[in-house]
């Protein structure tokens, strides 16, 4: 008689935190016939994505493997999550390692506006339905301090978008992807200068 495939089963080991801020995974996976695929899985509230993890070792049945992601970008980072390893085979049979909860790491901003903004970010990306206005109010607020951010016409046409595209009825996920992303490439060039040097120059 044919052995039962059994569905797969996935460790994944305490995650850490490098020094610039990356997630660093160690993870494996384990099936009679051969892992497939794996994944790393990260859950905020309702929301999860999923990251590719590669498959090393000769031998498909036991795999095992490191991962390094850096997710400082991710809209998450700062946030509580849960993070799952997910190992499938061949026949599309799934298996998960206990969840492990932490706060994803996350980039440390000194500018005080740039820090403001992240802070938006994080707050937009935990529930934007319910904060989405309460976010477009913070951002008006720095608005209304240029000197804060030395008068740049950049932050001011980035900040000022963010809060029509938040206070427009309805907000998709792209749109709420975009305003996220351009708060984040606001908050970076402000940290990192790049924008007021060229500027001034």
């Amino acid at each position: 008689s044919l052995k039962q495939d059994m569905a797969p089963s996935a460790v994944l080991q305490e995650p850490r935190t490098t020094e610039r801020a990356v997630l660093q995974v160690a993870y494996g996976g384990k099936d009679d016939f051969g892992v497939t695929d794996m994944r790393l899985v990260i859950t905020q509230g309702k929301e999860s994505v999923e990251l590719p993890l590669a498959i090393q070792g000769a031998d498909p049945r036991e795999v095992k493997g490191a991962s390094y992601q850096d997710l400082t970008a991710h809209p998450w980072a700062g946030l509580p999550v849960e993070l799952r390893a997910v190992a499938r085979d061949a026949l599309g049979q799934i298996g998960a390692s206990a969840p492990v909860a932490m706060t994803l790491p996350e980039r440390k901003f000194y500018h005080p506006v740039a820090r403001a903004i992240i802070e938006q970010r994080k707050r937009l990306a935990q529930d934007s339905g319910a904060s989405a206005l309460l976010v477009a109010r913070r951002l008006a607020q720095l608005m209304s301090q240029p000197d804060a951010f030395d008068n740049n016409i950049t932050t001011f046409m980035a900040l000022d978008f963010a809060i029509k595209r938040l206070t427009s009825d309805p907000m998709g996920k792209e749109e709420l992807a975009d305003v996220q992303q351009l708060m984040w490439d606001t908050a970076l060039a402000l940290e990192d200068g790049g924008i007021s040097v060229a500027m001034r120059e």
